[in-house]
């Protein structure tokens, strides 16, 4: 529902509410014959493309849905209201989607406020699951770095003690052939 000083908390559950065909056609009615003729025009000239036109067109008809869903739940609240002396709100077809909208509206949010009760609950059960397998895989991952780790040291010092035996024979490579110029 709608709260004046919290604007943002604003939510209907649109897909509970659905108006019905006849509903919706009679809000716009122009429309389907706009979108006819388009498609019309479209059918004649491949050309003749109106991106723009067919959108709107589209957003019309969410409107319509959006439009009929807001007025059935202001209907309840404000009855007296001037915009229901006029079609299509002023119809029992209207009535009856108000009357049956809000009683879903109603109960819907009723389911709501017992789950959020429970919400803190809820929601600590599952940080902590979140903390744990966290913490787990950190832990693993920590474990298989020490594990790399341990082994690059390992290689490293078998490439030092090499890499050190070459470094020797180098230079016994260089004494034996500067020995070995003396004695020519």
């Amino acid at each position: 529902m709608f709260l004046a000083d919290q604007p943002q908390a604003h939510f209907l559950a649109r897909e509970l509410l659905k108006p019905s065909v006849t509903l919706l056609s009679d809000l716009f009615s122009w429309v389907e014959q706009e979108q006819e003729a388009l498609k019309q025009r479209y059918a004649a000239n491949p050309l003749a493309i109106d991106i723009a036109l067919e959108s709107f067109l589209e957003l019309l008809v969410e409107f319509c849905t959006i439009l009929l869903q807001d007025m059935a739940i202001l209907y309840h609240k404000f009855p007296q209201s001037r915009v229901f002396s006029f079609s299509p709100f002023n119809t029992q077809i209207f009535r009856d989607f108000a009357s049956q909208a809000f009683s879903q509206v109603e109960e819907a949010e009723k389911a709501t406020l017992e789950n959020l009760k429970r919400l803190p609950q809820q929601m600590e059960d599952s940080i902590r699951g979140i903390l744990v397998t966290t913490i787990a895989s950190q832990k693993e991952l920590a474990t298989q770095q020490e594990r790399r780790i341990e082994g690059l040291e390992g290689v490293i010092h078998r490439m030092e003690g090499t890499l050190g035996l070459f470094v020797e024979k180098g230079k016994l490579k260089k004494r034996s052939k500067a020995g070995s110029s003396y004695i020519i």
